[in-house]
């Protein structure tokens, strides 16, 4: 079943939140511009450092993003392990899953940043490290996810994306590879939620039993043989051929709900994966997820609309 995990960088694996926070305003400083804090830096992260430097510079002319993007590429690349350090937890997490799967990083920071962190926070650990190159689309795209499943002799349904943020789930989506998601890192279990995540971990010890179940290789049904299958929204699902059925990560908890129209003359049905019954709106409740969170999910995601509470 799984073979290969590969693992997005900042907000992930590593907290590099002051150093980059530290080196944006060094360069904006230079230029007589308006510092950023901390949280504001967090929220531009994601889609690459020009992109980093755009977003903190709204309304600048082109001119200015480069001067200031020059500045900025040049001291993180010196400063860029100032500060920067593992999540709690994570590298005995990565110690443990290397003896059973292939480990990458693929990362919009820029290339040899990438290498200088890996090389220092975790030697040893990953058998494929990309950062961002000039002849390369960057995340979203699903380019330098396929090239890296290619270097490391990996088919899409053999291999896990773990990432912190809605492009690391468009990146895994795109190349048709299951994405967990971080709500440690830089973005929030909500905003995840409202992104289309379907598995959330908290922490490290949930971030496991994730890899966990998505790696169970037998149907718990029948017995049979599980298979990959691509499912829109979700990715790749562990999938039971003699069964007919997806394997979902099963979670002790669940959640129904009646969904009426404005004048309680309806009730909103929905149907049912390969089957021609209709049913109410329902779903698991994720790991460490409120009830309240697993309603708004499951409504958002099998009907797409939102509920305001």
């Amino acid at each position: 079943m799984i073979k290969t995990i590969i693992f997005d960088l900042d907000g992930t694996i590593l907290d590099t939140l002051t150093d980059l926070t530290d080196s944006i305003n060094y360069a904006l400083k230079k230029h007589n511009k308006k510092l950023r804090t901390e949280e504001e830096i967090k929220t531009f992260l994601g889609d690459g450092m020009r992109m980093l430097v755009e977003r903190s510079l709204p309304n600048e002319d082109e001119q200015v993003i480069t001067d200031v993007f020059n500045d900025f590429k040049e001291y993180y690349l010196k400063h860029c392990d100032i500060k920067t350090k593992a999540y709690k937890g994570i590298i005995d997490l990565l110690n443990s899953l290397k003896n059973e799967y292939q480990l990458g990083v693929i990362s919009n920071k820029r290339d040899d940043a990438v290498q200088t962190l890996i090389n220092n926070h975790f030697p040893n650990i990953f058998s494929f490290v990309l950062g961002q190159r000039d002849e390369m689309k960057k995340k979203p795209d699903k380019e330098m996810l396929e090239y890296a499943l290619n270097a490391m002799n990996t088919k899409c349904f053999e291999a896990l994306y773990v990432g912190d943020s809605d492009v690391d789930l468009n990146f895994g989506f795109n190349a048709k590879v299951s994405v967990i998601s971080v709500s440690y890192g830089f973005r929030s279990r909500d905003f995840l939620v409202e992104k289309g995540a379907r598995y959330i971990a908290d922490d490290m010890n949930q971030l496991k039993r994730f890899i966990t179940m998505l790696s169970e290789s037998h149907c718990p049904g029948c017995g049979e043989k599980l298979v990959f299958k691509f499912l829109k929204g979700e990715g790749n699902i562990p999938y039971c051929n003699n069964c007919h059925t997806f394997r979902f990560p099963a979670f002790s908890s669940a959640v129904s709900m009646i969904v009426v129209n404005k004048e309680e003359t309806k009730v909103l049905l929905i149907e049912q994966y390969h089957s021609t019954r209709n049913i109410l709106v329902a779903g698991y409740v994720n790991i460490g997820e409120s009830l309240e969170n697993a309603v708004k999910r499951e409504i958002k995601e099998e009907v797409g609309l939102d509920v305001i509470s």
